[in-house]
Formats: C-alpha cells, sequence, structure tokens
C-alpha cells in the first residue's frame, strides 16, 4: 500500500502544522526591541505621573466638600508643599490617611474652606485652583468654582 499526498504521516501529526517558525518570531522581537529602544526614551515619565495625581487630589477636594456638607462642620483642604490634608473635626483623606505626599509632581495653590453652605467654598473665593505639574512643564489645573462648589479638571 502506498501513502498518497493527502494521507497524514504513520505517527499521527498532519504533514503540515500552523504556527510560527522561530526565524519569524525572532524577527518579531527583534523589530518590538528597535520601536522600544526609541519610544522608551521620547515618553516623558514624569508627565505620566500628573493625571493620577490631579485626580487623586481632586478625589480628596471633594471629600473635604461631602464633608463639610454632611457633618455641618467647616472643613479644609490644605496644601504645605507636595503634601495635601483636611483638616476639622475628626478630619482624614478618603484613604484614611491625615496626610498623602506626591512624588515626581509639584503641587501649588491655596488652602480651601468649605462649609455646608452648598459644597461652595468660604469665603467665596472666585474660583480657586490648585495646580499640579510636572519637571517637564506640562500641568493641570483644579478649579473650584466659587459659586457652586464644582470641582473639575483644566488640562
Amino acid at each position: 500500500m502506498t501513502l498518497s499526498r493527502l494521507q497524514a504521516p504513520t505517527n499521527g501529526m498532519p504533514a503540515r502544522s500552523a504556527g510560527f517558525t522561530m526565524i519569524e518570531l525572532i524577527v518579531v522581537l527583534i523589530i518590538l526591541g528597535a520601536l522600544a529602544f526609541v519610544a522608551i526614551p521620547r515618553l516623558d515619565l514624569p508627565s505620566l505621573k500628573v493625571m493620577p495625581a490631579a485626580e487623586q487630589i481632586a478625589s480628596e477636594i471633594r471629600y473635604a466638600q461631602n464633608l463639610a456638607l454632611t457633618r455641618a462642620e467647616p472643613y479644609t483642604f490644605e496644601l504645605a508643599g507636595n503634601t495635601i490634608s483636611i483638616s476639622g473635626p475628626d478630619a482624614t483623606l478618603s484613604t484614611g490617611d491625615a496626610s498623602k505626599t506626591f512624588d515626581g509632581v509639584s503641587i501649588s495653590g491655596s488652602n480651601i474652606t468649605f462649609t455646608s453652605r452648598f459644597g461652595a467654598p468660604v469665603p467665596p473665593v472666585a474660583n480657586p485652583t490648585v495646580t499640579v505639574a510636572a519637571a517637564s512643564g506640562n500641568a493641570v489645573d483644579i478649579v473650584v468654582e466659587g459659586e457652586t462648589g464644582y470641582v473639575y479638571i483644566v488640562e
């Protein structure tokens, strides 16, 4: 009996298997390595920290507002260098920590005090702003609307 070209070899494996050869995989890895070699130095790693830091700071400002509204006591979002905290009766950050320090970014602005008056800053300041910046100059502002207390991030 003779084997035709369509029959499988006697070991049970098909005559041709799907997949990539070792050469093809090595070529793809070399191309990816070359792209990474070019792309990684162009990444501005400190600027990648700006938006997550700004989002966390904005969240803590909102948390200070919520404390003031729900407890009917004044609470202050405080900045001291790159460290944020909330002051008021039994105040901690939303994480339960007394303060949080941010590395790799600089934070500037002034303290913002909230009372139970609609969550707006007191005294009514025209849009207090906290700026979060990277050493490369990439910066975002966190703005609190003076009339409504609405907190938002401006890129």
